[in-house]
């Protein structure tokens, strides 16, 4: 990826490199004054080449519309369209705002997989995951895959519910009530084989907020997708409530809708 922008009214090209094979990753950076003139190595890289906690850098991205940069990285979530029995290395995708430093170079100070502010500043309030580790319970669950595993931040484990389950409804708690700012589904494609004719497709579901004891108000509605999201991230109408649900309602074909993870975001309580 080329950027080319200007730092105290001077141009400046940045090329950020990247190369992998499987789980190793290699990645480079060189800067420029101008395009195609000589380019030197950055010192440090703007984005590690390493692990930061479960996060791998990638630079497959460019920023928002606020007129700051942002890179991409990569948490695993990895899909294997011919052998679904293969499926062992997994990626998620998250951005964070990159700086430069004194001696204007390119950087990423860290990595994250949370919601992050746009802009900076002391009113912004991190949005942080409501439901991690809390009680998670499906309508239905085939073997050994209960509801709790969509809510335990691993991308390795899943909910599956039973394949005799209509309507299967995934159910998760707050540890008190709060506000919800954003919901991402990451889905498992179980049953995934592109050979036999079990291909990638769009989920359909919609997320609901219990707003007081037994109502619940729809904060999220994709039951109408034509969208192939394996990791699906939405925001809405800032809601308080004490717990979320997911329903699902559609599925491509041969497929069963496998949920590795249901997080619910809200500010820091």
């Amino acid at each position: 990826m080329i950027l080319a922008m200007r730092i105290s009214q001077k141009p400046v090209v940045f090329s950020l490199l990247r190369a992998a094979m499987l789980a190793a990753f290699s990645a480079g950076s060189l800067i420029a004054e101008e395009p195609r003139a000589p380019e030197r190595y950055c010192n440090p890289l703007p984005i590690p080449n390493y692990a930061v906690g479960k996060l791998a850098r990638d630079v497959t991205k460019g920023a928002p519309n606020d007129g700051g940069l942002w890179l991409s990285e990569r948490k695993e979530q990895y899909r294997e369209l011919a052998d679904p029995t293969a499926l062992w290395f997994e990626r998620r995708i998250g951005m964070d705002p990159a700086e430069f430093d004194s001696a204007g170079n390119l950087y990423v100070p860290a990595a994250t997989s949370t919601p992050q502010p746009v802009a900076v500043s002391a009113e912004a309030t991190p949005w942080v995951p409501l439901n991690d580790g809390e009680p998670t319970f499906g309508s239905s669950s085939a073997p050994n895959t209960a509801g709790r595993r969509a809510a335990d931040n691993s991308m390795m484990t899943w909910w599956l519910p039973a394949a005799d389950d209509a309507q299967p409804v995934l159910t998760t708690s707050f540890a008190s009530t709060a506000e919800i700012r954003a919901v991402r589904v990451i889905w498992r494609d179980v049953g995934l084989d592109t050979r036999n004719g079990a291909k990638p497709g769009p989920f359909r579901y919609r997320v609901e907020a219990e707003t007081s004891p037994g109502m619940w108000a729809t904060i999220g509605d994709r039951s109408a997708s034509t969208e192939d999201f394996l990791i699906d991230y939405r925001e809405c109408v800032p809601t308080t409530a004490g717990r979320a649900r997911l329903v699902v309602l559609g599925h491509p074909e041969g497929i069963q809708p496998g949920v590795s993870e249901f997080t619910v975001f809200g500010p820091v309580r």
